[in-house]
This record gives structure tokens, C-alpha cells and sequence, in this order.
């Protein structure tokens, strides 16, 4: 099984910080003197939620595939107009300890809305991508340190971090769905919740893609996540991403 990823729209940049979701951003983050930086965020906020509202009114597997195509770009603009703002007015390490304990929270949420929300294969999926979102940004943030790469593999480097920030983002695009389905309290209809599982499988593409980056020669020291919990699926998929994005490698002669 595969994840159909859609291509990062032409003419928007990526969010500069991968893996924070954008479903959980507060205007609360804001200093107490800043209320014109804390409408605006609230103001952000909202047409990101709009998105993602759009996305969870399909009920069945073709109109969720359609609201995808038609939102993608403007959650795409909305993240990074809504991330670069925060970035302005809080320091990384603010962000860093507001994440983590925002991440925590879901969790436990993920976990309560099982039952009632989501079944227990969507959440499972959920829970795991989210985990597996965190370690990427952890590696995200050793591979800026590292340096840049050899002159001959420069390009091969660029397109694989190209790669894995379209993955990252098509993950980090249906766990926001969730994130807002419990907000909001909407409901997940069974008839996509397949499809977003299938999203949230993009993770395990990314976390191959910032593998193969961090085996380049001024990064092989750098700590990688080698215990992740997979079950047969994810391993099946593992598996065949790695053979393709093999290929592709031996195309780009990387």
C-alpha cells in the first residue's frame, strides 16, 4: 500500500519548521503586549482551520480525494504565513517547549477519542505518525547543523530533502484533520478514514527520505531513531519505499 502524496504547490515555500502541527497553534503563544501579532495569529489560525473543516465535510473516499486537491495549496500558504509570524514574536525554544507539551496532549486526546471519534486502526495510525513526526524534527534539526553536503551530491541532497518536506508536510496535513476533527468536534466518517490513514502513512516515507540524507558523510554520527514501533504494515511499506527511493537514487547516480 502506497500514500498518493500531492506535490508541494508551485510557488509556495515549505513551513521552515517541519513537524509542528498547525492545528494546535494558540494565539495565547503571543506576549501579553503584542495584540495586534495575537489577531493576527487568530485571524491565521482561522483560515487554517477553514481548511481543514473543508476537508473533514467529505463523506465518502471521492469527495475527501477532491477536497484535498482543492485545500492542499492554501493549508500549504496558510502553515507557512501562520509559522513564520509565531517565529517573529517566539523564540525557538519557546516554540520547542510549547510543542512538546501540545504533542502530549494530543496523545492523550488521540487516545480518549477512540471509541467515540476515530476506531481504533485511524488512531493507532495517528498516535504512531505523531511520534514518528517528532523524531523527523528531531533529525530535521541535526541535519541543519551538519553542514551541507559534498559538491557532487549537492543536487541528489536538494531533491531528497525536497522530497521529504512534501511527505513530511502530507503527514503533518491529515494529523492536522484529526487534531481539528476534535476541536471542533466533528465527526470522521468511516468512508475516509481509510484515506487518511493513507496519509498519515507519508511519516514512514519521510523518515526513510531523512535516513538516506543523514547517511551522507558529514552526518553519519547523527542519532537515528532505529527503534520505532512498526507492525507489518508499516514495515511493508518501509520496505518498498526504501526499494523505490533506491531506484531513484541510482537514476540521480547518488
Amino acid at each position: 500500500m502506497g500514500t498518493a502524496v500531492l506535490e508541494m504547490p508551485k510557488g509556495v515555500s515549505a513551513p521552515c519548521e517541519i513537524g509542528i502541527l498547525g492545528a494546535f497553534f494558540e494565539p495565547s503563544w503571543t506576549p501579553a503586549n503584542t495584540q495586534s501579532t495575537e489577531n493576527l495569529i487568530r485571524e491565521l489560525v482561522g483560515v487554517l482551520d477553514n481548511q481543514l473543516l473543508e476537508a473533514l465535510s467529505a463523506r465518502t473516499a471521492r469527495e475527501f480525494e477532491d477536497a484535498r486537491q482543492k485545500v492542499w495549496p492554501k493549508y500549504i500558504r496558510a502553515l507557512r504565513a501562520l509559522q513564520d509570524t509565531v517565529s517573529n514574536v517566539i523564540s525557538d525554544r519557546e516554540i520547542d517547549r510549547v510543542s512538546k507539551a501540545a504533542v502530549t496532549r494530543v496523545d492523550a486526546d488521540l487516545e480518549k477519542q477512540r471509541e467515540l471519534r476515530f476506531g481504533d486502526a485511524l488512531t493507532e495510525q495517528a498516535v504512531f505518525t505523531l511520534w514518528t513526526l517528532g523524531k523527523i524534527r528531531s533529525l530535521g534539526k541535526e541535519l541543519q547543523d551538519a553542514g551541507d553536503a559534498p559538491a557532487d551530491k549537492k543536487q541528489a541532497d536538494k531533491d531528497l530533502v525536497a522530497d521529504f518536506c512534501v511527505n513530511s508536510l502530507w503527514a503533518q496535513f491529515h494529523l492536522d484533520i484529526l487534531i481539528a476533527a476534535m476541536k471542533f468536534d466533528r465527526p470522521v466518517p468511516e468512508e475516509i478514514r481509510e484515506s487518511v490513514c493513507d496519509g498519515l502513512r507519508a511519516a514512514v516515507n519521510a523518515y526513510v527520505i531523512m535516513k538516506e540524507v543523514l547517511r551522507l558523510p558529514q552526518a553519519e554520527k547523527l542519532p537515528l531513531a532505529v527503534n520505532l514501533p512498526w507492525d507489518e504494515e508499516d514495515e511493508s511499506l518501509l520496505a518498498s519505499s526504501m526499494k523505490d527511493l533506491n531506484a531513484n537514487l541510482a537514476d540521480t547516480g547518488y
